[in-house]
């Protein structure tokens, strides 16, 4: 008989099938469960503040109401409709007698209140193309930004003439102002709120609590801030010129800018005056500086910088609170945001080599980005610029790039404008049109050709319009 032998399998008893419990199983499911449901509520969360967002960017001034790839016309409005067509308004009329009053209307058109200003003039009755004195100021608003929304303005400011010069073709008649003075009025009903007289006057604007008169005497202007309810002269301030205006035109142009007074136009200079009619900056071309510039930006602060000489390429920024001791003065010229929610705090931004961004009250510089623009939007700590190759986004705070978008046909030197959940970018080939990124990613959403007719799109309040160059009208687009 054979032997044989058998080898011991070392590997021990096979191993049982591990049974897992009800209770574990049920604990394992209500973990995913717990993870799924986080999930869920972060995503929701996520998204919620995402709708938040959106909701609080549109209400910033200049972002559209949502677009999408189908642009259509939903309005047309011609020239002489435009002052109306986004919120009330108002002009001084003028009759053939040469009296004026003043009409305000709601959106639309539509007479609220009209309120005489001045009676009969025979010395103005009958003229052709007349330009008098007498302008009206709302109360509050900025004197440089395109588009101001007077629904919730409750004052008008009114410098009254009966001076003014008639151009006609043949010959220009001017003719002096006698009387002049200021109304305040209330835009709820027209009411005279407050009246005085004034010895001079040939343009005003309005800071917190002071109407600013400018007048001319000679080569020199005069601005005078005014108490605005009783007329007390608080302050004078002399600008000495050297050129005569014109006949009929005042040696430079006053406004407002913020809580600050600017005069510009008087040889070439730029004059800003604190409320208190203090001296904050005074420019005046030279071979320095060359021809002075100034910008003003969403939140009403001025910049001015030089354009050739030697001193090309150098911005300041007027000291918003007045005080010619806090102007800061940097490298490069501004670049401004064409629309901004102040996210920014007061950084701003200069562009000469790259993008440089500085703080407003120091003039240090926080950072600099390898991007040449012209302007850019800032929007919830955020800025975008469109570049030489598409559209970029930084931070904020650090001018770190989030996102860079390679868009072929996106146009280098168009502005920048958004709807909130939107980058929109005109079209540089392929048909007028728009082109959307997604705000938080930079990917292409959408791309939109223009309705027939439009040759270019701009923000009108929250509105997106087109001008229309046939008829000199605007088209109102969605």
């Amino acid at each position: 008989m054979a032997t044989v032998d058998l080898e011991e399998d070392e590997s021990g008893p096979a191993p049982r099938a591990e049974v897992r419990s009800p209770r574990r199983i049920v604990i394992m499911l209500a973990s995913v469960g717990v993870v799924v449901l986080a999930l869920m509520f972060g995503q929701r969360t996520i998204d919620a503040r995402h709708r938040a967002e959106v909701a609080a960017l549109a209400t910033v001034p200049g972002v559209v109401a949502p677009l999408d790839e189908h642009l259509e016309v939903t309005r047309r409005i011609s020239g002489e409709d435009v002052d109306t067509a986004f919120g009330p308004n108002g002009s001084v009329e003028h009759a053939r007698d040469g009296s004026q009053r003043y009409v305000w209307r709601a959106q639309g058109g539509a007479p609220l209140w009209s309120t005489p200003l001045m009676g009969a003039r025979p010395a103005l009755a009958g003229l052709a193309d007349m330009y008098t004195g007498t302008s009206c100021i709302p109360e509050g608003q900025q004197s440089y930004i395109g588009y101001w929304d007077l629904s919730d303005v409750r004052r008008l400011v009114c410098l009254v003439s009966d001076g003014g010069v008639s151009f006609t073709e043949d010959e220009t008649v001017e003719v002096p102002a006698r009387t002049v003075g200021v109304m305040v009025l209330a835009t709820a009903d027209g009411a005279i709120e407050h009246q005085w007289s004034l010895a001079h006057g040939e343009g005003i604007t309005v800071v917190p609590g002071v109407a600013v008169v400018q007048w001319t005497d000679g080569n020199d202007v005069f601005v005078e801030g005014h108490d605005l309810r009783t007329g007390a002269l608080r302050w004078t301030h002399r600008i000495r010129g050297t050129e005569v205006p014109s006949a009929g035109f005042a040696s430079g142009n006053i406004g407002t800018a913020g809580r600050l007074v600017t005069v510009d136009g008087v040889d070439g200079r730029f004059v800003v005056l604190s409320p208190d009619g203090e001296v904050v900056i005074d420019v005046s071309p030279s071979p320095q500086r060359g021809f002075v510039e100034r910008s003003v930006d969403a939140a009403g602060r001025i910049f001015v910088y030089g354009l050739g000489g030697k001193m090309r390429g150098a911005t300041t920024l007027v000291a918003p609170d007045g005080n010619p001791a806090h102007n800061v003065a940097v490298d490069g010229v501004v670049v401004p945001a064409s629309v901004d929610d102040g996210s920014a705090g007061d950084l701003f931004l200069t562009g000469s080599d790259g993008l440089e961004a500085w703080d407003g009250a120091t003039g240090e510089r926080r950072w600099k980005a390898d991007v040449s623009t012209s302007s850019v939007l800032v929007l919830a700590g955020r800025i975008y610029a469109v570049t030489g190759d598409g559209v970029v986004s930084l931070d904020v705070g650090s001018g770190e790039e989030v996102w860079h978008a390679s868009v072929e046909d996106a146009s280098s030197y168009s502005g920048l404008f958004t709807d909130g959940q939107h980058v929109l970018v005109e079209k540089s080939d392929g048909g007028l049109g728009l082109i959307a990124l997604d705000r938080e990613t930079g990917e292409v959403r959408f791309r939109a050709p223009y309705p027939k007719d439009v040759r270019a799109l701009f923000p009108v309040g929250h509105s997106l319009v087109g001008h229309v160059d046939s008829s000199g009208g605007y088209l109102v687009v969605e």
